[in-house]
Order: structure tokens, then sequence, then C-alpha cells
């Protein structure tokens, strides 16, 4: 669209245009059928809105009565609420989580640490403890694994 059309476009849609405007703006559009085939398409659109627009004696219902507003907005404000979360945030609901938390990890800490327990019955200790001679003599010192052996082959030989 050039610029004489932009320029006199509303003027002729509200039937404004006149004069030397208005004979220049017809001899545009004879010069140019597809902007005048696209004109003819914008008066049947705004003839359609001409149709929506109201009389003066409609006029005063299309004002809203006093207090609309505020009607509105309190039934809004009604509407919206407190979020459904904010129930988590309740003072005796947070001490009871954290309770359940809490007694929560000591339940998992406490499966770890039994989980976690060495196995006695490993086959290989026993074999190593019934294929070695006893020892009646107990020997306690900086190695664990010695001391142990030594103490279970006591144990065994005192049997």
């Amino acid at each position: 669209m050039d610029d004489l059309m932009k320029e006199n476009l509303e003027d002729h849609l509200e039937g404004m245009l006149a004069g030397e405007r208005q004979r220049k703006f017809e001899d545009y559009l004879a010069k140019h059928p597809k902007m005048a085939d696209e004109l003819a398409e914008m008066e049947e659109s705004s003839a359609l809105f001409a149709v929506l627009r109201l009389d003066e004696e409609d006029e005063t219902l299309a004002h809203p009565a006093p207090g609309f507003y505020g009607r509105v907005m309190r039934e809004v404000e009604e509407e919206r609420g407190e979020p459904f979360w904010m129930v988590f945030l309740e003072p005796f609901l947070i001490r009871r989580l954290a309770f359940a938390s809490l007694m929560w990890l000591a339940l998992l800490g406490s499966y770890i640490v039994v989980a976690q327990s060495p196995d006695t019955t490993d086959p290989q200790v026993l074999t190593r403890i019934l294929t070695q001679p006893p020892e009646y003599q107990v020997r306690l010192g900086g190695d664990l694994d010695k001391n142990r052996n030594s103490m279970l082959r006591v144990m065994l030989a005192s049997k």
C-alpha cells in the first residue's frame, strides 16, 4: 500500500474525503484495480463494524452500573483463595514433617549399618581355621587378623 492510499483510507471509509483529495484518490483507484478490489473488501468490513456501533439511546446501556468493578474484583479475590501448597507451610505440619524426615533418616541409617555388617559365614575363613594346626599360645600384637586367628584357634582347641 502506497502513501496516497495510507493517507486517505480512513477518511474514505468514514465518508469524509472530499474535493481534490477525493478526485486524486478515485484516479488512483482507477489506475490500480487490485487496490480497488482491496478497498471494496475493506468497505465491507467497515460496514460490518458500523453495525456494532451503539446509538445514543443505547449508549447508556453500554456503561456498567455503579459498583460493578468493585463486585467483580471482590469475586475475583474470593475465587483466587489460597494455593493448595500453603497447607505445607503451617507450623504444626512443618514440625511433623521434620520429625518424620528425621525418623526416616534414622531408619535408613540403621538399615545401612545392619546391611553392611561383615559376613561371618565366609567358607574361606572356616576352612583356614580348620586346616591350620591349632596353637595353644595366644599371640596378641598390633595385627588384628593374627590376634583373631590366635583366639579362634585357642577356642577351637579348648572344646
